[in-house]
């Protein structure tokens, strides 16, 4: 039998030891050197089975977080804010890690930021805040033509 290589047996402890504190607030250092470690063999001069083994270890704890956080946003009223918070930072370790390409993942973080209240504005990058100006002025457009049409309503009425 072959001896796996010290990478990504590191790795593996790393992504165990993820996994029995991923529910715990503050406890994401596991998940981060893990992650880390695998992106370094997927990226580096390691063998293409080694690169391989990586993006499927990756891959399948990326499916894992995501699962759980399925199950949570279907009891999310079930959890409080802090903890939907904290998913949402589960989730970014794969996003910041250039992870975050899923399109049902992507779906199911703006679903856990959107029913976890938002993002403290100190999070926010300057494009989401862009993103967020846009949405707020469409909104408004939106409430201004329902005015203009309830004053026509009420003019009408009158009449």
């Amino acid at each position: 039998m072959i001896k796996e290589p010290s990478h990504l047996v590191a790795a593996r402890v790393a992504l165990e030891k993820a996994e029995e504190d991923l529910g715990y607030p503050g406890k994401l250092g596991h998940l981060r050197n893990a992650i880390n470690i695998l992106l370094r063999v997927m990226s580096g001069v390691s063998p293409q089975i080694e690169k391989d083994i990586a993006k499927k270890l990756v891959l399948t704890y990326r499916n894992k977080v995501l699962s759980e956080v399925k199950i949570i946003l279907a009891n999310s009223d079930s959890y409080e804010a802090e903890s939907l918070e904290h998913w949402n930072k589960v989730m970014e370790v794969f996003v910041n890690a250039g992870l975050g390409d899923d399109p049902e993942f992507n779906a199911c973080k703006e679903q856990l930021l959107t029913q976890g209240g938002g993002q403290t504005i100190g999070s926010l990058k300057p494009a989401d805040l862009d993103i967020l100006e846009r949405d707020l002025q469409a909104a408004l457009d939106a409430l201004s033509v329902h005015r203009s049409r309830l004053s026509n309503i009420k003019w009408g009425i009158r009449k």
